[in-house]
């Protein structure tokens, strides 16, 4: 008789406490360890940038605590619950995630827009707003504006902070973001970071970057080399 697989867990508050407990990760048994026995505790409210070279594990890291990979060896946690346990529900309404990958669907801003249950329209607007998207809402068609087959109707500094204001629209309780204003000038990079707090207010914010001017907007940055955490200190000692 095979056995049953467990039922998955559905939580239905998130206050974004999150572990990682020896966590490692290789896309097979023949390739180098990615991540190796990585262990962290991040608390709900937390800002966390993740800095290091190209290669040193960050997005790897971030494809993990958002589920997309499954660690080779430890666990993570969030409040306590394996994130291995939990139903798609948790995924879906307590994390916003937003990778380099990620695409815009063809469509209109507010059809994908709706694809978290949580979002409403003055949400949207306000995190349109923040996202420095006037040429959305500026725009005669608004939410209306159509979003064309892989968006090539918009720039990619765009589509990034589409992305972003859909991100910021849900209601989750934990944000990963990996560089998702990578290609927008400084200045609005600034802006948006200046704003945030009305979004993020308690919220768990992890982000990849390379840009050593944004890590003044976290409570703690992670440097990574070959897998591993090879510093853990907060903005200002990072920046001496």
């Amino acid at each position: 008789q095979a056995e049953k697989t467990p039922a998955l867990q559905s939580i239905s508050k998130c206050n974004g406490d999150i572990s990682i407990r020896g966590v490692s990760y290789q896309y097979d048994a023949q390739s180098p360890m990615i991540i190796n026995r990585l262990s962290i505790d991040i608390p709900a409210g937390q800002r966390v940038a993740v800095v290091g070279e190209c290669g040193a594990g960050k997005s790897s890291l971030l494809g993990m605590l958002s589920g997309y990979l499954s660690p080779t060896d430890g666990a993570i946690l969030y409040d306590g619950y394996n994130l291995g346990h939990l139903s798609q529900n948790f995924f879906s309404q307590h994390l916003s995630v937003v990778t380099t990958h990620d695409v815009l669907f063809t469509g209109t801003i507010e059809s994908n827009f709706a694809l978290k249950p949580q979002n409403d329209r003055g949400r949207v607007l306000k995190a349109l707003h923040l996202a420095n998207c006037g040429f959305i809402l500026q725009h005669p068609m608004g939410l209306k504006f159509p979003v064309n087959f892989m968006a090539k109707n918009l720039s990619s500094g765009q589509q990034q902070q589409l992305l972003l204001a859909r991100s910021l629209s849900s209601n989750a309780s934990v944000f990963l973001w990996d560089e998702p204003t990578s290609n927008l000038d400084e200045n609005t990079e600034k802006q948006i970071f200046d704003n945030l707090d009305e979004f993020i207010h308690g919220k768990t914010l992890i982000m990849v970057t390379h840009r050593r001017y944004l890590i003044k907007y976290f409570d703690r940055v992670l440097v990574m080399k070959g897998g591993k955490i090879i510093r853990d200190c907060s903005p200002d000692k990072l920046l001496m």
